[in-house]
């Protein structure tokens, strides 16, 4: 789930986090959780980009820049290892 403002990160977050500030917070069971809203980005190392396109009623829209050889996947597909035979 893509949480696109301050008050949706509050409802959604889990109590266990920690605020890293510039709208980043650290999840325990999570990892990190961004808030980006429409036209913004996040960085993946130094070769995938992942920017807000739109976000609508329970949708949000994102384009993903990485190199061509990358495997980008939903969530809903599986793993790579998943769908093999």
């Amino acid at each position: 789930m893509t949480v696109s403002t301050e008050a949706d990160r509050e409802v959604l977050a889990p109590a266990a986090e920690r605020d890293l500030g510039c709208g980043a917070f650290l999840e325990s069971d999570m990892g990190l959780v961004v808030a980006r809203g429409k036209g913004e980005a996040v960085r993946i190392g130094d070769d995938i980009k992942v920017t807000v396109t739109r976000v609508g009623e329970g949708v949000v829209r994102l384009h993903i820049e990485a190199p061509r050889g990358k495997l980008i996947l939903r969530d809903e597909l599986g793993s790579p290892q998943s769908t093999e035979g």
